[in-house]
């Protein structure tokens, strides 16, 4: 293994999640749950998002607890009002028992803080339907909207399988980069979507993949971007054309320097390559 391949795979270990973050996520949902429990009217209660995709990046916050409400509990009346009557209304059931609690969007972000320190979830309220799958409030939408993680970590399975094993690191490598460069991609579900779509088999090396996707994206910054489950609104429905700017620019700014590390990989100069790399990156790939 050459030396920018060392410092991919070093970048790719050092994102992953450990089985003790795991457990230690795993049991403050737990503490969320049966605090849930004792107030609303809940059927049951799962780990869902990036999280459940192993999509999610460090540190690990805004972790997505679905909640499904207790069909013909006190709660259920919900279901015929505005999106945002729900998540406000959840949002002052846990106020006197969560840290920093805010509704944001679709859900109520609450932290959650213990001996190892603090963490911040997000509680998607939502209904079972006739479909299947789920109905969540969207207040930023204005509707209710239909959602199905199963099936969206079902389709990333899949794709990190056909890729054999790399596709969920490219994905993490991909939310880096975005995070680094102040979020231009302003959804993170988004760059998921996009990987699925861009990616193409065989999958190679990740300093080809990634120059691939940024001149794809480059190109593809108008969507439209559809729910890979396909159940729910456009992905990219929200995003305003001067957003869609903001992507092509950093995609172009990616390319440029993905290029130029590639180049200098290509002529032996594989320290500066890493440099070059790690401005894209920052930190997060570590040197070798």
């Amino acid at each position: 293994m050459g030396y920018v391949d060392d410092a991919f795979d070093k970048m790719k270990q050092a994102a992953e999640i450990t089985k003790g973050e795991q457990a230690l996520a795993q049991s403050r949902h737990r503490r969320i749950r049966d605090k849930l429990e004792s107030l609303w009217e809940i059927d049951r209660t799962f780990l869902t998002g990036s999280y459940d995709r192993h999509t999610k990046i460090k540190p690990l916050n805004d972790v997505d607890i679905f909640a499904i409400i207790k069909d013909g509990g006190a709660q259920a009346p919900y279901r015929n009002q505005q999106p945002n009557a729900i998540v406000d209304a959840l949002a002052a059931a846990l106020d006197a028992h969560f840290k920093n609690v805010e509704s944001d969007g679709s859900a109520v972000r609450v932290s959650v803080s213990d001996d190892e320190g603090e963490a911040s979830f997000e509680i998607v309220p939502a209904f079972d339907n006739d479909h299947g799958d789920y109905d969540v409030p969207d207040p930023d939408r204005g509707r209710w909207v239909r959602s199905n993680p199963e099936e969206h970590a079902s389709l990333t399975a899949a794709m990190n399988s056909d890729c054999a094993m790399k596709w969920v690191p490219f994905v993490k490598m991909l939310k880096s980069w975005n995070s680094e460069v102040s979020s231009p991609v302003p959804q993170s579900f988004l760059i998921e979507v996009m990987a699925l779509s861009l990616v193409r088999l065989p999958f190679g090396r990740y300093q080809d993949e990634f120059a691939t996707f940024v001149g794809n994206l480059m190109d593809n910054v108008a969507g439209p971007w559809s729910d890979p489950a396909g159940v729910g609104p456009q992905v990219d429905e929200l995003i305003t054309a001067h957003q869609r700017d903001e992507m092509r620019g950093a995609a172009e700014h990616a390319l440029r320097l993905a290029e130029e590390a590639i180049s200098l990989e290509d002529e032996g100069e594989e320290r500066k390559a890493v440099e070059k790399w790690r401005e894209l990156f920052g930190n997060r790939m570590p040197r070798p």
